[in-house]
């Protein structure tokens, strides 16, 4: 009688073991999903800012140079069709995080969308840089020729540009390695 007691009470034990790591599993897929929503909601914010001020910059540098006669019209189009440029490669970086989502993927899918977005936005920004410095160069080269302190100016712009260009760099690597390390640690478990 006690034997049959205590294999009772053993399968009793065991299926509430397996209840609760089953819950526990839920938990934590729970928790990675809310770690991960903000920090994906953050990337998409950045490069929702970032695509909107490509597709403002235009008009707003290439008009306003034009319009003071500071620089001709075919430069002003080359920076014209290099900010737009910019803004949509960020217009697709924008749709490639907001398809990464544990409400529809499993963590390895999710890792592995991280792992492809990182690839992506490495490959646009070689290209972005490939382009945008000849096109500094460019206007660096004109500014000196025009004289009257523009080539200060145009230096100027250029340094504060790529500061604010590296700030957002690293604040865009800092969240990917947030994300991808919440991944991680999920799938470990």
């Amino acid at each position: 009688m006690k034997l049959d007691e205590l294999k009772q009470s053993w399968k009793e034990m065991n299926t509430e073991l397996k209840r609760a790591e089953s819950m526990n599993a839920q938990l934590r897929q729970q928790l990675t999903k809310a770690n991960m929503r903000p920090q994906r909601e953050r990337l998409r914010h950045i490069f929702a800012r970032l695509m909107i001020a490509g597709f403002l910059s235009p008009w707003l540098v290439s008009m306003s140079l034009m319009k003071m006669n500071l620089a001709p019209e075919w430069l002003c189009l080359v920076l014209a069709l290099f900010f737009l440029w910019a803004a949509t490669t960020n217009a697709i970086l924008y749709y490639r995080v907001g398809k990464i989502d544990l409400n529809v993927m499993s963590v390895k899918e999710a890792l592995i969308g991280v792992l492809d977005f990182k690839k992506l936005r490495c490959r646009f920004k070689v290209v972005n840089m490939s382009v945008g410095i000849p096109v500094l160069i460019m206007l660096l080269w004109y500014c000196s020729l025009k004289g009257e302190g523009l080539d200060y100016a145009g230096l100027a712009g250029g340094v504060i540009g790529a500061i604010i260009g590296l700030l957002i760099d690293r604040n865009i690597r800092k969240q990917i390695k947030e994300l991808e390390a919440t991944l991680r640690d999920e799938l470990k478990e």
